[in-house]
C-alpha cells in the first residue's frame, strides 16, 4: 500500500471515528465550555442566592464572599459530590471556586467549616441548592 493510501486511510478513520463518538454526531473538537458564574454571599443563616441551576458539562465559577460582620465565623461552601469543600473568610475579594458540572442531579451546597467557628455545632444549617440540569 502506498503512503498516499495510507494517509487516507487514517484521516477517514479519524473522521468516522470522530462522527460516531462526539455527542449528536458533530465533529465538536474546538467546542468551548460556557460558564455559569454566580456570585454568593454567604450570610449567618443562609446562602444568597439559595438555588442555582447549571447544565450538565458547564464550568461552574462561585465567586465567594462572606456577610459584612461575618468574616470570622468560618463560612464555606462545601459539594461533596465534587469533592470541595472551601473556607471563605473574605467579606470584600471573592473566592473563587470552579468546577465542572459533570454530575446530573440535585446537590445540597452546604458549610462544612462553620463548626470550626465561634458558633461550634450550634451554628445555623445553611443550604443552596445546586441543580445540574
Amino acid at each position: 500500500m502506498s503512503r498516499f493510501a495510507l494517509v487516507i486511510a487514517a484521516a477517514v478513520i479519524v473522521i468516522l471515528a470522530l462522527t460516531f463518538l462526539l455527542p449528536g454526531g458533530k465533529v465538536n473538537v474546538f467546542k468551548k465550555e460556557q460558564a455559569g458564574e454566580f456570585n454568593v454571599t454567604i450570610f449567618h443563616t443562609r446562602y444568597e442566592p439559595n438555588s442555582i441551576s447549571v447544565n450538565h458539562g458547564e464550568l461552574v465559577r462561585l465567586n465567594v464572599v462572606t456577610a459584612k460582620g461575618t468574616a470570622s465565623y468560618m463560612h464555606g461552601i462545601t459539594i461533596d459530590e465534587y469533592g470541595i469543600s472551601k473556607l471563605v473568610t473574605s467579606e470584600t475579594i471573592p473566592e473563587a471556586i470552579e468546577f465542572v458540572a459533570e454530575k446530573k442531579g440535585t446537590f445540597q451546597i452546604y458549610c462544612g467549616t462553620c463548626d470550626q467557628g465561634p458558633f461550634g455545632r450550634e451554628h445555623p444549617d445553611i443550604r443552596l441548592t445546586l441543580t445540574v440540569n
